[in-house]
């Protein structure tokens, strides 16, 4: 499978997640929609740099790939809102291995903004893609 297929399918999947994650918060399945909204917004992440698995860390990289492709200004704009949501994203974060190992459960209020959140950052990378992509284009 070529980089750009790698990309595509981890995207297709982060959407997926994401639906996954609406339709459990709407069941009531507050732990799975949690879950599911850290795995949307970690493959979303992901895709165009994958082989980590830390949603903060894959943030964290893109925003460092971006410095030179953004203005300063725009990267403060994330840098400060990311860090408004900080204990949104380790609670989304934490979410993938308390599913699967640890005896917590979510309420509705923490689930919702768990998807919520996972939305905001799907929405923010797609955004940020499609202008470095546009501003590349432009360039050629």
């Amino acid at each position: 499978m070529g980089s750009f297929d790698e990309v595509e399918l981890l995207r297709r999947r982060a959407y997926e997640f994401f639906r996954h994650a609406q339709d459990a918060l709407s069941h009531r399945e507050f732990d799975l929609a949690c879950f599911f909204a850290e795995q949307a917004a970690q493959l979303r992440a992901k895709s165009p740099i994958p082989r980590t698995h830390g949603l903060r860390e894959l943030l964290e990289l893109i925003l460092k790939a971006l410095q030179d492709l953004l203005k300063g200004e725009k990267i403060m704009y994330i840098r400060e809102s990311l860090e408004r949501e900080r204990q949104w994203l380790r609670t989304l974060e934490e979410a993938y291995t308390i599913a699967r190992y640890g005896l917590r459960t979510y309420d509705p209020e923490e689930a919702r903004h768990c998807v919520d959140l996972a939305k905001t950052l799907i929405e923010l990378l797609d955004n940020i893609e499609e202008k470095v992509f546009s501003n590349e284009r432009s360039r050629n």
